[in-house]
């Protein structure tokens, strides 16, 4: 019996013998199997994680796509044609309730102020910010872009919204970012930078 038992701790060791003859006092398969769940259950939420997020930047980059085929004509059109002196020049891209609501003096004050950046001197391609819908828009929904430009004062960046108003675009809104627009520094203070 002894030689028995002796072969069964050998083959034991080299991993050979299926039936144990006393139990693993580490419970070595309930731990094994714990452990194979949790690295499955990880795997699984990168999985998901991954497949979420790929979902995501395919539904953005399928909502800009349909919109860069016409915006980016449309913007580069718009922004060659942009002249800060002539608010006039700007009036065929609104959108008809945009002309309606802002009073033209306004209008006239905005581009006074715009008139501060200078020339065009060149712009960066329009860059796809979103699409959204507004209870306050009466348009299904509206495409926002950026548009870096330089001009001969300094850069800006301008936030375009455009919307369709029977299968054309039109312009909704518009703000336009510049350093230029910052008040002038006193002369023992430096200029603030703006990044």
């Amino acid at each position: 019996e002894r030689t028995r038992w002796a072969l069964a701790v050998r083959l034991r060791r080299f991993g050979m013998v299926a039936r144990r003859s006393a139990p693993d006092p580490l419970g070595g398969d309930e731990t094994m199997s714990w452990l194979k769940k949790s690295l499955l259950g990880c795997s699984a939420l990168v999985g998901i994680g991954i497949i979420g997020l790929a979902s995501i930047w395919g539904f953005v980059y399928f909502k800009q796509s349909r919109y860069d085929k016409e915006v980016i004509p449309f913007l580069d059109v718009f922004m060659k044609d942009l002249a800060w002196s002539d608010p006039k020049m700007v009036a065929p891209y609104w959108a008809p309730e945009v002309e309606t609501a802002i009073d033209p003096a306004v209008i006239k004050r905005m581009f006074g102020a715009y008139q501060r950046l200078g020339a065009l001197v060149s712009f960066d391609p329009p860059t796809f910010v979103q699409v959204g819908t507004h209870t306050s828009i009466p348009y299904p929904e509206y495409v926002t872009y950026q548009v870096a430009a330089n001009y001969s004062a300094g850069p800006a960046l301008l936030t375009l919204q455009l919307v369709k108003v029977r299968g054309q675009l039109r312009l909704w809104y518009m703000h336009v970012d510049s350093a230029v627009f910052l008040p002038e520094a006193p002369p023992d203070q430096p200029k603030p930078q703006v990044s």
